[in-house]
């Protein structure tokens, strides 16, 4: 082993006269170089920029580049990783525009077959852009926090989710499911917006009290709420319906003081249309 060293003063390294090259190698073989003109390039003998690393393990080329010169309009690198040389790649760059510091943006792109796809923009302003895809977190439970500067609770989104549901009969002697025409829910953190239109069929010795349905894609927090419901019939119009919490359905009968409020079932007609559109908070 050989060691140059310099304990008082400086190690200089001169490659005196003009156009040479300060070369550093082993066995023969180039690893890094300084070149005449000031770039310097490591696993590389021509560096395009003021540096520029190369490194390849298994046939597969990664390389660093970066350029610090102002007022450069041409787009740098600083990471590139082609895996296979073809198959499949991932670069990103830091893209500097005009005088260097204006319009900057650091750009995020993948290959697949040797054809490179931007796929996430930071802009200069500080604006993220997703160019196509999702983001997806990597486990549950997390989300975007909104309107505060901190992972505060009270401001995370940490829900979203839309589907359909499928209403039931829980109870309603003679009563069943008949065809389910609209059955769509979105939930936005805990507020679930519920949308459905079905048939109720009924006997003609259905239950002249209690209807319940159930199903709800998700519970509603406290059973004393109160949803208005729209209940089309061939006769017997009612003056106003109602579904509580719970899943039972009521109507308000036309008596004059005292409880006003019946169960829907002896109002039912033999095939009748309920449908309703609301929103409450989940438990």
């Amino acid at each position: 082993m050989s060691t140059l060293k310099s304990s008082a003063e400086s190690l200089i390294l001169n490659a005196d006269g003009s156009g040479n090259d300060v070369i550093i190698q082993s066995d023969g073989s180039t690893k890094a170089i300084v070149t005449a003109e000031g770039t310097v390039g490591i696993g590389t003998t021509s560096p395009s920029v003021a540096l520029e690393i190369y490194g390849d393990s298994g046939g597969d080329e990664m390389a660093l580049k970066y350029s610090g010169t102002a007022g450069s309009h041409t787009s740098k690198y600083l990471f590139k990783d082609f895996r296979g040389q073809s198959n499949a790649g991932i670069y990103n760059h830091l893209e500097n525009d005009g005088d260097g510091t204006a319009a900057a943006r650091l750009e995020f792109h993948t290959a697949t077959g040797g054809t490179m796809t931007k796929r996430m923009t930071i802009q200069s302003g500080g604006d993220v852009t997703v160019e196509n895809g999702d983001i997806v977190f990597g486990t549950a439970g997390k989300g975007i926090c909104l309107g505060a500067t901190s992972n505060t609770d009270a401001n995370t989104l940490d829900d979203y989710e839309e589907g359909t549901w499928t209403p039931s009969v829980l109870v309603g002697t003679g009563l069943s499911m008949g065809t389910v025409h609209t059955n769509k829910y979105t939930k936005i953190g805990q507020v679930v917006t519920l949308s459905a239109s079905f048939n109720l069929d009924s006997s003609s010795s259905q239950s002249a009290s209690g209807v319940r349905i159930g199903g709800f894609p998700f519970s509603i927090s406290g059973s004393e709420m109160s949803f208005p419901i729209n209940v089309r019939y061939n006769y017997k119009p009612t003056p106003a319906v109602h579904l509580q919490g719970n899943g039972y359905l009521y109507y308000q009968n036309t008596t004059v003081g005292g409880n006003n409020q019946n169960s829907l079932g002896d109002a039912l007609d033999t095939q009748s249309t309920v449908g309703f559109t609301f929103s409450y908070i989940a438990t």
